[in-house]
């Protein structure tokens, strides 16, 4: 699935765009993990799951995506801060390759898709 918000950050002020930055909260989560049972991956153009203006909460939300919680019988993949064209073709399969190094939680990755018209 892809969230795209084209959120504004400012070139001038990151650091403020930033912290001002949208996220999600468990209960989001939980919905999208509930109404989206073949959900295998999530990609958002802002810069994290976690909202910096409410760390707990969004805290929470990495938990139930991530099965570290005991609700969630699966957990998903987690693409922050992507580059989300405003345009996409109808895609039959969507690739995403992580940069893989030994004691990280999280790395840079590319995501391409194979669209329906090729």
């Amino acid at each position: 699935m892809f969230i795209q918000l084209s959120y504004p950050f400012s070139e001038q002020i990151p650091f403020y765009s930033s912290l001002r930055s949208p996220g999600f909260g468990s209960a989001a989560a939980v919905f999208l993990m509930e109404r989206f049972a073949n959900l295998r991956a999530l990609a958002v153009d802002f810069i994290s799951i976690s909202s910096p203006a409410h760390e707990a909460a969004g805290a929470d939300a990495h938990r139930v995506f991530l099965r570290c919680t005991a609700y969630a019988a699966r957990s998903i993949l987690l693409v922050e801060d992507a580059l989300l064209p405003n345009t996409l073709p109808p895609l039959l399969r969507v690739f995403v390759v992580p940069w893989m190094f030994e004691g990280l939680d999280s790395a840079s990755c590319t995501m391409f898709g194979e669209a329906a018209n090729a």
